[in-house]
């Protein structure tokens, strides 16, 4: 279960650094 949580966070992680890259003005809404 835990391995499973872990795995989701990384997951999301590596959305929100994509999407941070694509589009730094989005500094203001990720932060």
């Amino acid at each position: 279960m835990i391995y499973i949580i872990i795995q989701l966070i990384k997951h999301v992680n590596k959305n929100l650094n994509n999407r941070y890259m694509e589009n730094p003005q989005s500094n203001a809404y990720l932060a």
